[in-house]
């Protein structure tokens, strides 16, 4: 079969924007096949979990070149068999439902259509490499911002697994902003209510740029685009891909407000730091994408992980982050360490893998770990633990860049035992230790990051929870539909000897309604140190006996700061800059 004789058409639009479904049509040849496979994803990469994309579609009907119908059949949730009955091409009209906005998904309304081809356009497994030519249709005043080549609202991406990699956006909002930095086009494209400062951008995203070719010396992508949804409301997510990353964030109207600027700057780095870590390089897992099923790995603290902390300190070394902003970011990490109980039951492995079965939420009560939180910690004391064994001239970088000059370019696929290996060899038995009982098994990491904060200067504040139940109780809550819905509760605690579990709805504390926030009646009651609450369980109201100690508090808030001895001092600069 000659691939470059044959192209698969697509054609996008919105006939009924404010309806949210995407109108497609796609003209696949049939190559003089009888009957011809087609097959939405399963899942999206930048996303270890499944999506199920198909459960969308509505509408999916086949015909041959002529408009004749064609018969086909569903073989599985993701694939349809189609009956070609001698006909030269396969036509199909169908659409997607496309009401979801973030940064990995597809959008329709009346501004703009937002489209992840991976969640809606069909492949045939028996020829992936055919190119696909896309037309998005013309509508007034609007702007198509692709990181494929566009000529008239066209694009052209050499096969299925390119096209699943290029995101666009076609909206009446969108503007973009150009520049070069080491002969290498970078485009910010700002979609949404936002005056974008594009100087600005420009300047900083430049300074990070930088710190990232240094950091890997060499650059696996010709052109680069930043694609940003500015929402109205508060918002975080990127999804990375080989060439361009998308970025939904907002509010737009406090999008330079330093606060959500921090974010900003962090979601970015973090997702450039991806072109390299997960897209050029990746676990051997999953080198090639089967987009028919699950791609397991347990490999989600380094291609996660490593990528949260290190683009964090790559903000930071640009002077992009001062100390403080940096520090607070990993104290974030350790804070979310320390509020999840999971650590005591799930290795960051098995929550790597496990993302297949439960997504990127917590799951079940105290099951599982971050692979972002955990493994942006143990990247951390990877990167000091290296750094202090190699007498301050080697980090992590050096871990990163021989994984790199292996597996770079997707040469070929790296295991568990390959970074395990690489790592030994630079940071020695520490770093074996790392490995052996902080990432292989569950473990509370408190005391070895303390170690490795201690060598650079920097002290851990434990402060106390502002909130009297995460306090002295030991739990979180939420706004229930009655009273205050129970989210987390530490096992051993007050709340957990009472009996009292995440799902639980509190409504009267020792006889008060609880219409106050939760903490208003305990704060009166604070030194009786027992109550007699009522709980909805189940819808089911039941009175339980509270007890705790003052002397015993949970949900304690870390805070690093910087030390003033000078010589700690410079060794921090100087940690900070390999």
């Amino acid at each position: 079969m000659n691939n470059k004789d044959n192209i698969i058409l697509y054609e996008f639009s919105a006939e009924f924007p404010f309806s949210h479904f995407l109108d497609l049509k796609a003209e696949f040849p049939t190559l003089k096949k009888q009957e011809l496979t087609l097959a939405i994803s399963f899942w999206r990469p930048g996303r270890y979990e499944p999506g199920n994309f198909s459960k969308n579609i509505r509408g999916f009907r086949a015909t041959d070149e002529n408009g004749e119908p064609l018969k086909f059949k569903k073989t599985d949730k993701q694939t349809w068999k189609i009956f070609c009955k001698g006909a030269k091409k396969v036509i199909l009209h169908y659409q997607y439902y496309s009401a979801e906005l973030n940064a990995g998904s597809c959008y329709v309304d009346e501004n703009q259509i937002y489209v992840n081809p991976i969640h809606c356009v069909f492949y045939c497994p028996d020829y992936m490499d055919i190119p696909y030519e896309c037309l998005v249709k013309e509508k007034k005043d609007y702007r198509l911002a692709c990181p494929l080549k566009v000529t008239d609202n066209k694009f052209v991406a050499e096969n299925f697994h390119l096209l699943a990699d290029s995101p666009f956006i076609y909206s009446n909002q969108l503007i973009s902003h150009a520049f070069e930095y080491n002969r290498i086009p970078f485009f910010i494209h700002i979609n949404g209510t936002c005056e974008p400062d594009f100087k600005q951008l420009e300047h900083d995203f430049k300074l990070f740029i930088q710190a990232h070719f240094d950091f890997w010396q060499e650059v696996p992508f010709s052109e680069y685009h930043f694609m940003f949804q500015i929402t109205p409301h508060p918002f975080y997510h990127g999804v990375e891909h080989a060439n361009n990353t998308v970025i939904a964030i907002g509010p737009g109207h406090e999008i330079y407000n330093r606060k959500l600027y921090v974010d900003v700057l962090g979601i970015t780095s973090h997702e450039l730091f991806h072109a390299w870590n997960v897209k050029a390089m990746r676990p051997a897992d999953f080198l090639i994408y089967d987009y028919t099923k699950e791609n397991y790995s347990e490999l989600g603290f380094v291609y996660e992980g490593f990528t949260t902390y290190l683009g964090d300190k790559l903000l930071l070394t640009a002077g992009l982050y001062s100390h403080r902003e940096f520090l607070n970011e990993l104290s974030l990490r350790l804070k979310r360490h320390m509020h999840n109980s999971g650590r005591h039951n799930y290795s960051v492995l098995e929550s790597s893998f496990d993302t297949w079965l439960d997504g990127y939420v917590p799951g079940i009560p105290g099951r599982k770990t971050s692979i972002y939180d955990e493994g942006c910690l143990i990247a951390f004391m990877l990167d000091v633990i290296i750094f202090k064994n190699q007498q301050g001239k080697k980090s992590l970088r050096d871990l990163c860049r021989a994984l790199w000059k292996k597996f770079g370019y997707l040469k070929e696929g790296y295991t568990y035992g390959d970074i395990k290996e690489t790592a030994i060899e630079l940071g020695g038995k520490e770093a074996k230790y790392i490995f052996d009982e902080l990432i292989e098994k569950p473990s509370d990491y408190i005391e070895d990051v303390l170690k490795c904060l201690n060598y650079l200067g920097v002290e851990l504040i434990l402060n106390e929870a502002e909130d009297l139940w995460e306090r002295f109780i030991g739990l979180k809550w939420e706004k229930g539909n009655v009273g205050w819905r129970v989210t987390s509760v530490v096992q051993g605690g007050p709340a957990w000897k009472a009996g009292i579990f995440a799902g639980d709805e509190i409504v009267s504390f020792n006889g008060h309604i609880m219409a106050e926030h939760p903490s208003y009646w305990l704060k009166h009651y604070l030194y009786s140190k027992e109550a007699k609450i009522n709980v909805l369980k189940k819808d089911v109201t039941k009175e339980l006996n509270l007890k705790w100690n003052l002397n015993e508090q949970y949900f304690q808030n870390p805070v690093l700061e910087l030390t003033k001895v000078e010589s700690n001092d410079r060794l921090f600069l100087k940690w900070m800059l390999v």
